[in-house]
């Protein structure tokens, strides 16, 4: 019997919790002196200035910054005086970073000043702040933590199903099937969850939701496979007494050779999606970052040796490489100065992946700038179990069943990116361990089957009676 179904899912009106303290750095002008910050900081360095941001005045290829002074010095300042620009604001080493052209942080500089100089907290009295309270921040008088619960969480499912069955005959039963299946959501996250989007960090943080686009929040789901194929079967072997060979047999060739069944299982499927967020890809597109997942055993990365990774070498050395964001830095000679943002000689190329601002592209908001949201899927996962066992009859009322049972057949390993214990799972670390297979992701069911992975063998013997 053949069966072909469509299974389709809509899930509406799901409630949804999340911030909408969102950080704002175009209609108050400090997304364009960002840039000119970034101006002044490289121009200073250059100019054996050191590294700061300061304005030094006409001719010196700075540009005053009457937003980043109202907060170092208060109302009244004149922004185009020099001597205004005297604050340890200008050469705070956090600024610096976030000005940096290898991953420029806007939202991040507008927050760090927002919350750090209206309180007097960097400058330990030294100076007043002089925006309006609301300024940079939504919701600036809850602290941030301000919440909108509605009912704007959405999920799709559509499969096509190719299902084959057998009814037990001539001692073959089996049942096969195959699903094609794409699953998006506008949450990826836990369905446990109390809130969706920013946590207790500012809004920065590569989880935040834009206002401005809510669209950005739909992609695959934490749950979608792509590929499915399952099988199961029962097979009498066609051995021993009753079967089509060796059924007129010795009683003790028959009990050796005849009456056992075998019970495959087999689960072959597409690899379990993670999720990045805020990232670029630099020289591959996302295809091919797909099809260079796999398994790689013992590269050499960064002069260490991998036991197991999953993807090549180049890319988890290069990735590293983009997001290791070193400061700006000045010295008496310019061989001494390094505007670049990586250690000297270790700037990333070829393919990798990279901060959402590399090559200096700055969002204003989040998701103008590379993937606001991108899904990766792992290795394939691959299983065979197998069972084969017979009965030996002692009279019409009594028998002896024995069975063996195996997991895993093929001492196959397979893989989940980010584990197997948790339902969702993301990458949020691009340096360190990147790329590495880590303790726990390769494939074990402690709470389901109580498999541990590995080729595993189970012996059974039973009195029945």
């Amino acid at each position: 019997m053949v069966e072909f179904r469509y299974v389709g899912n809509r899930g509406k009106d799901l409630q949804s919790q999340y911030r909408i303290n969102e950080i704002n750095t175009i209609e108050n002008g400090f997304a364009k002196e960002f840039f000119l910050a970034q101006q002044n900081l490289v121009a200073n360095i250059n100019a054996g200035r050191g590294t700061n941001f300061r304005y030094f005045g006409l001719g010196s290829g700075t540009s005053p910054l009457p937003i980043f002074l109202s907060y170092a010095s208060g109302n009244g300042v004149d922004p185009n005086a020099t001597g205004s620009y005297a604050s340890t604001v200008f050469t705070n080493a956090t600024l610096i970073t976030q000005l940096t052209s290898s991953n420029p942080q806007i939202q991040a500089a507008a927050n760090f000043l927002d919350t750090n100089l209206r309180g007097n907290t960097l400058t330990a009295g030294a100076f007043q702040a002089a925006k309006p309270v609301n300024f940079v921040h939504n919701c600036p008088s809850t602290n941030g933590f301000c919440y909108l619960f509605d009912n704007s969480e959405k999920s799709w499912f559509d499969a096509g199903v190719i299902e084959v069955r057998r009814r037990l005959s001539n001692g073959l039963r089996f049942q096969a099937s195959y699903q094609y299946g794409k699953s998006y959501t506008n949450a990826f996250a836990s369905a446990g969850d109390t809130f969706f989007g920013v946590g207790a960090g500012d809004q920065s943080n590569v989880a935040f939701n834009s206002l401005r686009n809510r669209g950005l929040d739909k992609s695959f789901s934490q749950i979608d496979l792509r590929h499915s194929f399952k099988f199961d079967a029962t097979w009498d072997l066609p051995f021993g007494k009753g079967r089509k060979y060796l059924s007129s047999s010795h009683w003790a060739a028959d009990a050796i050779l005849g009456g056992w069944t075998l019970t495959p299982i087999v689960r072959w499927q597409s690899g379990s999606p993670i999720l990045m967020e805020n990232i670029q890809l630099v020289g591959m597109t996302a295809k091919e970052l797909q099809d260079a997942v796999g398994v790689y055993h013992n590269q050499t990365v960064l002069g260490t040796v991998v036991p197991v990774s999953f993807l090549p070498a180049d890319i988890i050395e290069n990735t590293i490489r983009a997001n290791t964001i070193v400061p700006f830095t000045s010295g008496t000679s310019p061989a001494t100065r390094n505007t670049t943002g990586y250690t000297l000689g270790a700037a990333p190329t070829g393919r990798f992946i990279a901060p959402p601002g590399y090559g200096n592209c700055a969002q204003t908001t989040v998701g103008q700038c590379g993937f606001r949201k991108f899904v990766l899927y792992g290795p394939n996962f691959f299983k065979v179990d197998s069972s084969i066992g017979k009965r030996f009859n002692i009279g019409e009322k009594r028998n002896v069943e024995f069975r063996m049972t195996a997991f895993d057949v093929l001492n196959h390993t397979s893989w989940r990116l980010g584990g197997w214990t948790g339902n969702v799972n993301n990458i949020t670390t691009f340096t360190g361990t990147f790329g590495q297979m880590l303790s726990g992701w390769a494939y074990s069911d402690p709470n389901g089957s109580n498999d541990p992975g590995g080729r595993i063998l189970d012996f059974m013997l039973r009195i029945n009676f």
